[in-house]
């Protein structure tokens, strides 16, 4: 089983690799500041979500999804040359950034065996703490991104949870 599970991440990298979802690397602004000309995505009126090829884009051009708890919306963006996988908090709206004091930002794979937690740092945190992007440059996170997660959100003694669904590689 676990050797089958070790196979199909393989297999996952090896597309996530030769596609990714952002040709435009990370070394874009924490804040998702980038034009449409600078990311060479067209996010419509005010970089609102939007659909090309099938996939939803957020204000960030990355994946969006809602917390189960209302109140904030997410979205997951990963980069063709790297592992940094970015998740930036937005309004109920799901439209701009919002910046939180989050005490943790965790996601969670759960497959058997191989379940793992990891911790995303605060990017460009505020004097106070808050901020509207979190990151960790991790291999095993960016497969499992891929293979569904679990994201997890804890403001104060509010806990905010997401599942993503398994997600196909691809190039936008």
């Amino acid at each position: 089983m676990r050797t089958t599970a070790l196979f199909l991440a393989g297999i996952a990298l090896a597309c996530f690799a030769m596609t990714g979802c952002d040709t435009a690397g990370g070394t874009g602004t924490a804040g998702g500041t980038k034009t449409a000309s600078e990311d060479g995505h067209d996010h419509g009126e005010n970089g609102h979500e939007h659909e090309e090829g099938g996939h939803a884009h957020g204000p960030n051009g990355g994946h969006p999804f809602k917390f189960a708890e209302g109140g904030y919306q997410g979205e997951w963006k990963h980069y063709n040359d790297n592992h940094i996988i970015r998740v930036y908090v937005l309004d109920a709206d799901g439209k701009q950034n919002s910046a939180v004091k989050a005490e943790s930002v965790t996601i969670t794979r759960a497959t058997g065996e191989d379940a793992a937690t990891f911790t995303l740092d605060a990017e460009e945190p505020t004097d106070s703490g808050e901020a509207a992007v979190y990151s960790l440059d991790d291999q095993d996170l960016a497969i499992a991104m891929n293979l569904g997660v679990k994201v997890e959100m804890k403001i104060g003694d509010k806990t905010y949870t997401s599942e993503i669904a398994a997600h196909a590689p691809h190039d936008h």
